[in-house]
């Protein structure tokens, strides 16, 4: 008799878990799952933001640099004019000038 006790009350034990816990815990497995996938998504749409938008502000910082480049090489390769020695000349003559007054 203890022997079929046994058995019924374990019998009895395996439906519940069966029928029961097992589905719980698929449930729980489930939405933690779920949840895992969507954050995983939202994290990678976040990185490749954030990758996006490092890409073009180098690529606008690539063209800034450029651009300043080119007026550095475009200032060194004009000719320097001096005027200094045309403003001597002049202001000389001026000084001749007024003193013959």
């Amino acid at each position: 008799m203890n022997e079929c006790y046994h058995t019924v009350v374990l019998f009895c034990c395996m439906s519940d878990v069966e029928k029961e816990f097992m589905p719980w815990l698929t449930d729980c497995v489930e939405t933690q799952l779920s949840l895992t996938i969507v954050s995983r998504h939202l994290l990678d749409t976040v990185i490749h933001d954030v990758v996006r938008a490092r890409s073009e502000r180098y690529s606008q910082l690539e063209a800034a640099e450029l651009i300043a480049a080119q007026r550095d090489e475009r200032q060194y390769d004009e000719p320097v004019v001096d005027t200094t020695a045309a403003d001597d000349d002049q202001q000389g003559a001026r000084d001749s000038l007024s003193c013959d007054l």
